[in-house]
């Protein structure tokens, strides 16, 4: 599993580098599949139903699992990529929030209060948890974030 994880890390790191405004989300999933393959290891999203895709990319209002295509990434927009990969027969799965090139404020505040309750959620988890207490530890930084 560790191995799958490295090389989803690495795919999100070819990703980020590319993020910038013109580029289509297709091109993005191009860099994450050819990444992945050329590490020996398959999509694990790609023709899992409905996913046509290697990564999910998901641009402003689309919450999650936005398939990618023609749509090109603009100064300001919000991205959002979901990418997994199987090696060794393990899954290694990683999301991540960026900005596309200068953005507002306002967007550096909501990227960094999601990226803060994921870390506060985690921090949380225990062998023999429950998951009840990840979700009620995240889901108190948008509240902090509103009240700014």
């Amino acid at each position: 599993m560790f191995e799958a994880g490295q090389i989803v890390a690495h795919a999100k790191a070819k990703m980020k580098e590319a993020v910038e405004p013109g580029v289509e989300t297709r091109e993005l999933d191009n860099i994450a599949e050819q990444t992945i393959r050329s590490l020996g290891a398959t999509p694990s999203f790609k023709g899992y139903n409905p996913v046509p895709a290697t990564i999910c990319a998901s641009l402003n209002e689309q919450i999650v699992h936005g398939i990618p295509g023609k749509r090109r990434l603009k100064e300001g927009d919000i991205l959002k990529i979901d990418v997994g990969a199987i090696y060794g027969g393990l899954h290694g799965d990683s999301a991540f929030s960026i900005g596309v090139g200068e953005t507002s404020e306002e967007v550096q505040r909501l990227i960094e209060a999601t990226r803060v309750s994921l870390e506060q959620g985690v921090a949380r988890i225990r062998v023999g948890g429950r998951m009840v207490t990840f979700r009620a530890r995240s889901r108190t930084t948008p509240r902090v974030w509103d009240t700014r």
